[in-house]
C-alpha cells in the first residue's frame, strides 16, 4: 500500500514536470503580441511571460515573429510631451539634442521622447548645426 503511494506520487511529479515545456500556460520561447501596445510583445520564460520591447522605429510582427517597420504593420509611434525643468518642452524626434527655446546656453536630450535639460559651461552655447556647446563668439544670437 505505502509503495502504491510513492509510486503514485513520482509518477505525477513525472506529468507536471516533463509536459513538453509547458507551464503555466505558455511554452519556453514562444513569442505573442502584447494587445495594448504594437512597440511590445511577450516571450514566454519557463511559464511565464516576459514583456519586450522593440527597438525605436519598430513594431512587433506576430507573422513574422521579429521586430519589423512599424509602418509595415499599421503601428503608429506615440511620442508623450514630458514636462522639463524649465517648462514644457516636447521633443521633436524621439532621440536626439535639440535647442531650448528659451535659453541659448541650455540645451535638451531626448531619450525615448523623454527630454532632459542640459546647460554648457563656460562662454559656451548650444550650436544647434553642430550639436555641441561652441564658444558663444561662434554662434549668432547668443551673447
Amino acid at each position: 500500500m505505502q509503495f502504491t503511494w510513492l509510486y503514485t506520487i513520482v509518477l505525477l511529479s513525472l506529468v507536471v514536470c516533463c509536459t513538453g515545456g509547458k507551464k503555466g500556460g505558455c511554452k519556453t520561447g514562444d513569442t505573442s503580441p502584447d494587445e495594448n501596445d504594437c512597440t511590445k510583445y511577450f516571450v514566454c520564460d519557463n511559464g511565464a511571460n516576459v514583456t519586450m520591447q522593440c527597438p525605436f522605429g519598430t513594431a512587433w510582427s506576430d507573422k513574422k515573429a521579429t521586430c519589423v517597420r512599424a509602418d509595415t504593420v499599421g503601428c503608429k509611434i506615440k511620442l508623450q510631451s514630458v514636462k522639463a525643468e524649465s517648462g514644457n518642452f516636447t521633443c521633436p524626434a524621439t532621440f536626439g539634442y535639440f535647442a531650448d527655446p528659451d535659453n541659448c546656453t541650455k540645451f535638451y536630450m531626448c531619450s525615448w521622447g523623454k527630454p532632459t535639460s542640459k546647460q554648457c559651461v563656460g562662454n559656451t552655447g548650444w550650436d544647434s548645426k553642430g550639436k555641441f556647446c561652441n564658444y558663444k563668439d561662434n554662434l549668432s544670437g547668443c551673447s
